[in-house]
């Protein structure tokens, strides 16, 4: 992404833009003042060749895929989210290392704090 503060001849940067083979431009009005999010005077102008140009793309990531699910992954309740399981994996981990520590105490006799 690159931000331009003005430029005198928007048709030829957008020439330029789908010769670079960018996936389009950002405009605003001159006349109106800067907003954040979606505003009737934001325009947005895609390159009809950069679908194209790009369709190989994700040949790029191959090797970024996530890892496959082990055996001893939870498996997801219909309606459950990965991040809440994740979670509760997390904790389950935790409350089975206190618990075997507990019963270590208690099996060399040491009361509970």
């Amino acid at each position: 992404m690159r931000l331009i503060e003005a430029f005198p001849c928007g048709d030829a940067l957008f020439d330029h833009c789908v010769r670079l083979n960018f996936e389009g431009i950002v405009a605003k009005r001159v006349d109106k003042p800067y907003t954040s999010g979606p505003a009737r005077w934001w325009l947005k102008l895609k390159n009809p060749r950069w679908v194209h140009a790009n369709q190989q793309r994700y040949l790029m990531f191959d090797g970024h895929k996530k890892p496959e699910p082990r055996e001893d992954d939870w498996q997801l309740e219909p309606g459950q989210r990965p991040g809440i399981v994740r979670e509760l994996k997390k904790h389950q981990v935790l409350l089975e290392h206190q618990i075997a520590e507990l019963n270590a105490r208690l099996r060399r006799g040491q009361a509970y704090d």
